[in-house]
């Protein structure tokens, strides 16, 4: 009884799981960093560091929440019609754009905007990394496949709560350092994802084997060119 290769057994088309992978921590780079910085750390020191409302720090959540809810629409077609790689890079080199202005965000107003812009740069991460699972993942497995790509990022996202939980008794540069360091890994991870989604590649190669001139039926000439 022959053993079937491992590529076969996986739940991923061959070829696919370096971009699920790189997609899968690009994502969990800029989870760790916002689940974090919002949730843990900004609640803590937006009175004694930046000497603002505590009630602000839950502004600046909302504010990043909302431009990242919706902005994933354009994004989405953006990924659509200039792929993964070029948008996800673009989206975390606005990240760290954002977030290395946050030193200076000493008012509500800047602070929100830094928020809302990081919300904007953040919006392509999520669309990205199902879009390529979806497109990566075997008839029948896709539901399987996502679930487990989705899943695996929030251990990332828990990690970072707890990061900077600890470091609010810290010196504002260690908050701010790790932020920059885990958004420029993002963005180096980013690289690695697929210029293109799979399905399109799918698509147009079965565009070109049912081109005129290729019949597809053994038993028919007529598409033959003469």
């Amino acid at each position: 009884m022959s053993r079937r290769p491992l590529r076969e057994l996986l739940p991923l088309r061959p070829g696919t799981a370096a971009g699920v992978l790189a997609a899968g921590l690009t994502l969990a780079c800029a989870e760790f960093v916002r689940s974090g910085l919002y949730g843990a750390y900004l609640t803590q020191v937006i009175d004694t560091k930046f000497h603002l409302p505590v009630a602000v720090a839950g502004a600046a959540w909302t504010s990043h929440m909302v431009a990242d809810t919706l902005m994933r629409g354009p994004a989405g077609g953006l990924i659509q019609r200039f792929g993964p790689r070029r948008v996800a890079l673009a989206g975390a080199a606005v990240s760290l754009l954002a977030l290395s202005l946050l030193p200076l965000a000493h008012s509500a107003w800047m602070l929100l905007l830094v928020a809302a812009i990081h919300g904007i740069g953040f919006s392509p991460m999520w669309p990205a990394a199902m879009n390529l699972t979806a497109d990566a993942a075997r008839p029948g497995y896709e539901g399987r496949v996502l679930t487990v790509v989705s899943t695996s990022v929030m251990p990332l996202t828990g990690l970072g709560f707890m990061v900077y939980g600890a470091l609010a008794h810290r010196p504002d540069v260690w908050a701010i350092t790790i932020a920059l360091v885990m958004l420029s890994l993002s963005l180096l991870l980013s690289l690695l994802l697929p210029a293109r989604r799979h399905i399109e590649a799918a698509a147009e190669g079965g565009e070109r084997r049912s081109s005129p001139g290729r019949c597809c039926q053994p038993c028919c000439h007529s598409c033959q060119p003469p």
